[in-house]
């Protein structure tokens, strides 16, 4: 039997939705639950996906950027996912000019 449960998590300042399954098999086989993590459900965090760039990245990266990572072209689209891996404690931004880089 699998279920899959909705529940609220927290990342630094924001609070996110998480999908939690879980994979019981048969009572025959005496085994302990196994935990079917959020990303293999398929419930897609952009945000964590910027921070995840950033991190990868050697320079700081801009909005541009940001955008054709996340297939938008809307920076606004962009923007608000920033913002909430800035609230996540996940990047900071560089000045007014100068993109976003890891959080120290």
């Amino acid at each position: 039997m699998i279920t899959i449960e909705n529940r609220t998590t927290t990342t630094g300042d924001i609070e996110h939705p998480e999908l939690v399954g879980r994979l019981q098999l048969h009572k025959s086989l005496a085994t302990k639950p196994i935990i079917i993590p959020d990303i293999a459900i398929g419930c897609r965090k952009i945000w964590l996906e910027i921070a995840d760039l950033i991190r990868q990245s050697k320079q700081p990266l801009h909005l541009k950027e940001i955008c054709e990572h996340i297939g938008s072209i809307d920076a606004s689209h962009a923007a608000y996912h920033i913002r909430r891996a800035e609230s996540a404690g996940l990047i900071k931004k560089i000045g007014h000019q100068g993109g976003w880089r890891p959080q120290d």
